[in-house]
């Protein structure tokens, strides 16, 4: 995931602020997640897998007080002095 990221961002745009790059990750991010099927997950978004899984398997998901229950993408969400940063993953 990471060489995909750097080259649908980094190496195909430059950059002249770091918010630049990082408005174009955050979108990059949400379409990877919602729109790119994968042959590892058998044709499925992780979106969709991760609803998937969790639809088949509700006993093993995230409680209902759980702060991430809802996210819908394989990122996950840490909290650092009550400020959320969104964390990526790499696979």
């Amino acid at each position: 995931m990471n060489r995909t990221i750097k080259e649908a961002t980094v190496q195909r745009y430059h950059y002249d602020r770091h918010d630049q790059l990082e408005a174009q990750l955050a979108g990059f991010i949400t379409a990877y997640n919602y729109s790119r099927r994968l042959k590892v997950l058998k044709g499925l978004t992780p979106y969709e897998y991760i609803c998937k899984c969790r639809t088949s398997q509700p006993e093993q998901s995230a409680p209902a007080n759980a702060p991430n229950k809802h996210l819908g993408g394989v990122d996950t969400w840490r909290s650092h002095n009550g400020i959320a940063a969104m964390v990526t993953t790499a696979r």
